[in-house]
């Protein structure tokens, strides 16, 4: 019985952790284009909230696909920390 409990804890993860990089990598792609055609943003603490809550890798492949944030050094060595950090909440919750 613990071991289908595991495993139901695992695919909620897999569930969640794909929703939310997959929802990072648009918020940038969407804060890419509203940049180009001066919309109103979506700030910088909203992205970097959503890299915390565990979408980093979502977030930083958008940073570099969309050529977005790439040179703020909070985005450029910040993402990347926070990647490691997911990883790390990963592994210890599976």
């Amino acid at each position: 019985m613990k071991m289908d409990k595991g495993l139901n804890l695992f695919k909620a993860l897999v569930v969640y952790f794909s929703f939310i990089n997959i929802f990072g990598f648009f918020i940038m792609f969407i804060d890419k284009k509203f940049a180009i055609y001066n919309k109103k943003r979506i700030s910088e603490k909203n992205l970097l909230l959503c890299a915390i809550i565990g979408g980093a890798a979502g977030v930083w492949i958008s940073m570099y696909v969309n050529r977005h944030k790439t040179l703020k050094p909070k985005f450029k060595f910040g993402v990347p920390l926070i990647f490691v950090l997911n990883i790390a909440v990963y592994y210890y919750l599976v």
